[in-house]
């Protein structure tokens, strides 16, 4: 299952993609991300994605970008002053890292 924002994927929308991602998330199920149709990010989206990631590991579900993951997300921890989280990787699945580093 893909999921793909459309336009601003902000703070304000995220409810939405929470739920979502939520109802998508199962065991056992691999669940990809598309960036292409986002207009724009910010840190909430960030984080989103970092504890859904969490949270479909803890449920045996797995995911994946869909296609490279774009600079100007990779590039919201070091504006919002989150220099030390960790980055998500353009190509790479959970499978390749179980650990979710």
């Amino acid at each position: 299952m893909t999921i793909a924002p459309r336009g601003p994927v902000t703070v304000g929308v995220l409810r939405e993609l929470l739920l979502q991602l939520l109802v998508t998330l199962a065991p056992g199920r691999r669940v990809t991300v598309a960036f292409g149709g986002a207009a724009e990010f910010d840190v909430a989206f960030v984080e989103l994605l970092g504890d859904s990631r969490s949270f479909a590991l803890r449920l045996g579900a797995g995911g994946e970008p869909a296609e490279p993951v774009p600079d100007r997300l990779l590039a919201i921890p070091d504006q919002g002053g989150f220099a030390a989280w960790p980055r998500p990787h353009a190509g790479t699945s959970d499978e390749d890292d179980p650990q979710g580093r």
